[in-house]
């Protein structure tokens, strides 16, 4: 195990981490967006 290899492993993982973070973000995004909508309409069909 050289350093520049744990080095290399380290930047891999990190960037996996952050398109997880990516991902999830985007994700939480659009769900929020649904809820929101859905929400939006129940209390519309409520009035």
């Amino acid at each position: 195990m050289t350093p520049d290899f744990t080095r290399k492993k380290m930047q891999a993982s990190f960037s996996l981490l952050i398109d997880i973070a990516v991902v999830g973000g985007i994700v939480f995004v659009v769900l929020g967006i649904v809820v929101a909508i859905w929400i939006w309409r129940v209390t519309k069909q409520l009035k």
